[in-house]
C-alpha cells in the first residue's frame, strides 16, 4: 500500500470516486484504490451525495483512518450526478484523475502507476484505459462494453464516435486539465462520460493497455442496472446527439455511422419487447 503519511511532494493522481447508496460496495472500492502500489503520491476524493443507506458512515470511517489519503465531500444535500461530479472535480489536485465509482474496484496494485507511466510516455495521449471485468447480478443482457471492440494500442475520435461507448469509466485515468472548464450542456445527460471522452479524443490520442485491472459492477440499483436495456440504449442516442450538436461533428461520417448503428439497435429492441 502506498504510505499514507504527509508528504511534501505534488500529487501527480486524484482518484474520481463519486458515491451514493453503495453502501455495500464502497469498502472494495477504497481498499482497490488504497492498495495501489505508486512511485508518486495520489488522493482518494469522495464525492458522498447524501446517501439513505449507510455509504456516508463508511466513508466517514475511511476518511477518518486515512486522513493524509482520503479527502470526503460530505455535502449537505443531495446534488445529483452533474453537480456531485462537478465538485469532485474542482476539488482534485492531481495532474492526472482516474475515475473509480464507489461500487466498482479494481483489481491490479500497479494499474495506477502502469497508467501514469504510460500517459508520461505519450505527451501525445490525453486518456489511456484498459480491460475491466463485469460483475452483474442481474440475469439481463448487459449492453454496456468491457471495452474495445478491436485491441489497438491507440484509439481515435473516429473509434470512438462510430462504436460507441467501449471505455470502461473504472479504467480511464486522463489529463486533468483537460476538464477543469465545465460544459454546462452536459448536464443533460447520465452518460457523462461519453460527453469526456469526446473531450479527451479531441485533445489527443487514447492510449489502451491490454490489461484487466478493473471490475465493473452491474447491479440493479446502478444507472445502468435501473434501466431498460431500450432505455438505455436511447440515452446512448441523446449522448451522442448531444456532443454532436455542442462539438460540431455531426457532419462526419463516423458520427453518422455510430448514430445509424444506435438507432438500428434500438430498433431492434423495441421489436423484441414489443
Amino acid at each position: 500500500m502506498n504510505d499514507s503519511r504527509q508528504s511534501n511532494n505534488p500529487i501527480r493522481v486524484s482518484v474520481h470516486m463519486p458515491a451514493y447508496n453503495h453502501e455495500r460496495y464502497i469498502a472494495q472500492a477504497l481498499d482497490s484504490a488504497l492498495m495501489q502500489r505508486t512511485n508518486f503520491d495520489f488522493e482518494i476524493v469522495i464525492g458522498e451525495d447524501c446517501s439513505t443507506d449507510n455509504t456516508k458512515a463508511v466513508a466517514i470511517e475511511y476518511a477518518e483512518r486515512y486522513p493524509q489519503k482520503i479527502r470526503l465531500l460530505a455535502h449537505d444535500k443531495n446534488l445529483g450526478i452533474w453537480e456531485n461530479d462537478q465538485a469532485i472535480i474542482r476539488a482534485c489536485r492531481g495532474e492526472y484523475i482516474a475515475w473509480l465509482e464507489s461500487d466498482d474496484y479494481w483489481s491490479s496494485a500497479d494499474k495506477l502507476q502502469k497508467q501514469v507511466d504510460f500517459l508520461d510516455r505519450n505527451a501525445d495521449c490525453s486518456a489511456c484505459f484498459h480491460w475491466a471485468r463485469r460483475l452483474s447480478d442481474s440475469a439481463k443482457p448487459i449492453t454496456w462494453k468491457n471495452g474495445p471492440p478491436d485491441v489497438k494500442p491507440f484509439y481515435s475520435l473516429d473509434d470512438l464516435l462510430e462504436n460507441g461507448h467501449f471505455i470502461p469509466s473504472c479504467t480511464a485515468l486522463f489529463r486533468s486539465d483537460l476538464i477543469r472548464e465545465p460544459l454546462d450542456w452536459t448536464r443533460h445527460t447520465p452518460f457523462l462520460e461519453t460527453t469526456y471522452f469526446v473531450r479527451f479524443a479531441l485533445s489527443g490520442k487514447l492510449g489502451f493497455l491490454d490489461e484487466e485491472m478493473a471490475v465493473f459492477r452491474y447491479h440493479s440499483e446502478g444507472i445502468y442496472g435501473k434501466a431498460t436495456n431500450a432505455q438505455n440504449i436511447q440515452a446512448a442516442i441523446n449522448a451522442h446527439l448531444l456532443v454532436g450538436q455542442h462539438f460540431n461533428l455531426d457532419g462526419r461520417e463516423s458520427y453518422q455511422r455510430g448514430l445509424a448503428r444506435m438507432q438500428h439497435n434500438l430498433s431492434r429492441e423495441l421489436l423484441v419487447a414489443s
